[in-house]
């Protein structure tokens, strides 16, 4: 994105070139089978503004996260057609990320474009775990006529790679069923990190939707639920498992900004920016 003044619209407010970054934002502002609350398709605009905003430096890692070069893509142009169609454009543009080297973030939009990524991450890294953070198991095989929703998309994940889910505390029976009768692991709020590593492969691809979050400091997004996870129980586990495996990607979804309440997309821009500062530190102070 060109500008002839000002900050550039990037994430970090970064104007680097492709070829000088290892991390690429891909935004994705696709609602098309939201079932509650509209509003999740300007959730990656609301993160990369909040994103500008924060400080750079991390005194608690004591690095610049973003000086491992962090890219911006425009905005993913949505398929209305159908939700497959959108998660095939997510997958096609993932896949030409990791086929650079680039490490891809992907900003969400609902969480059916997960879909996408983890196919395409998928094709590159085998043995591969997908550990979510959610207060939903979106294990349901079908919503409103659709295989490819918010509310099915670690179902379809789940036919082609391991799933493990925390902060899960909402589902229907039939996903308790299919839980049980596929012996899917799942995890409450009050789960352990170390429990939750060993049931981890080598390569891990991280999602987050933000409802895994108490809507006490997170009520930006579409289905709400009480008794959530707080932000540094949150942050702990994903620290570990950057620290433990080898993450092959990541992305950030859900978010429904509320007008002039600017606190829930900060924390959202922060979850990217500390999860880079997990993966990438040792290289940014020069330890490997």
């Amino acid at each position: 994105m060109k500008h002839l003044y000002g900050i550039p619209y990037t994430f970090c407010a970064q104007n680097i070139k492709f070829e000088q970054c290892q991390v690429v934002i891909l935004p994705v502002p696709y609602e098309g089978t939201v079932s509650y609350l509209p509003g999740t398709k300007f959730g990656p605009r609301a993160i990369i503004e909040a994103s500008r905003e924060n400080e750079g430096y991390d005194y608690q890692l004591e690095i610049t996260p973003e000086k491992i070069g962090i890219y911006t893509l425009d905005e993913l142009e949505p398929n209305k057609d159908s939700p497959f169609k959108t998660i095939k454009r997510v997958q096609d543009v993932i896949t030409k990320i990791i086929d650079k080297d680039k490490f891809p973030v992907m900003i969400g939009g609902e969480h059916s474009i997960t879909l996408g990524a983890v196919r395409a991450i998928n094709s590159k890294f085998k043995k591969m775990t997908v550990l979510y953070f959610d207060a939903h198991a979106d294990v349901r095989d079908e919503l409103e006529g659709t295989k490819y929703s918010h509310s099915t998309v670690m179902r379809r994940v789940s036919e082609s790679c391991p799933i493990v889910g925390v902060g899960i505390r909402e589902m229907c029976q039939e996903e308790h069923d299919y839980i049980k009768k596929n012996k899917l692991v799942m995890f409450d709020v009050t789960a352990k990190p170390k429990d939750i590593l060993k049931k981890l492969s080598k390569n891990v691809y991280i999602s987050i939707d933000l409802d895994v979050l108490d809507p006490s400091i997170m009520p930006s997004v579409g289905t709400p639920v009480p008794n959530g996870m707080d932000y540094q129980s949150l942050l702990n586990i994903i620290k570990l498992v950057c620290k433990n495996k080898n993450v092959v990607g990541l992305d950030v979804c859900e978010l429904r900004p509320i007008p002039a309440l600017n606190g829930p997309d900060t924390i959202a821009s922060k979850i990217i920016t500390k999860t880079i500062g997990y993966i990438y530190g040792d290289e940014i102070n020069g330890k490997r």
